[in-house]
């Protein structure tokens, strides 16, 4: 029963992310991955603003992928694999909050969009958590479940819809 209910709210978390705006559109390729984790050197160059924008896209590419994931999901009860996948979303919007040198003039725009796609990483791991405790049984009441699953879809939609809005502001500055 509860594992029923669990696929109605990914269901409902492909339609909101479809609503936010932030998971829409073509997504970029996963090829190159992310610069953000590499090694620096002492001095800490700015980075290119075309390198900038490749991660940017490298956001887009993970939000349609956690929506891919969600809508496999209510087709498919692969939990372990869908747990590990939501997971695994969550690396280029940490990887991206923690890029300290953005192209000239776009300073301001990022340490909000940062902050925005920081949030969007934990509530992912949240989401995942929120599976995994269904799959445990640690949550196994209707109201436990009702409680959390709204409280998440809540959460997911004001970081999608934050992050989408920040991503609109920088690409105004282009």
């Amino acid at each position: 029963m509860m594992k029923k209910k669990v696929l109605a709210f990914a269901a409902a978390a492909v339609f909101t992310l479809s609503v936010s705006g932030c998971a829409g559109g073509e997504a970029a390729g996963n090829g190159g991955g992310s610069t953000a984790g590499q090694e620096e050197s002492q001095t800490v160059s700015v980075m290119d603003k075309d390198t900038y924008l490749a991660e940017i896209d490298g956001l887009n590419s993970a939000a349609y992928e956690f929506m891919q994931i969600m809508t496999a999901l209510t087709e498919d009860l692969d939990w372990e694999t869908a747990i590990t996948e939501i997971r695994e979303c969550k690396t280029p919007f940490i990887e991206f909050s923690e890029i300290d040198n953005p192209p000239e003039g776009y300073e301001e725009a990022h340490a909000e969009m940062a902050a925005a796609s920081k949030r969007v990483g934990e509530f992912l791991d949240d989401y995942a958590d929120f599976f995994q405790d269904v799959q445990d049984g640690i949550i196994d009441t209707d109201e436990e479940y009702t409680e959390k699953s709204e409280t998440l879809l809540a959460e997911m939609e004001a970081s999608f819809a934050e992050l989408g809005e920040k991503m609109g502001e920088v690409q105004e500055i282009q």
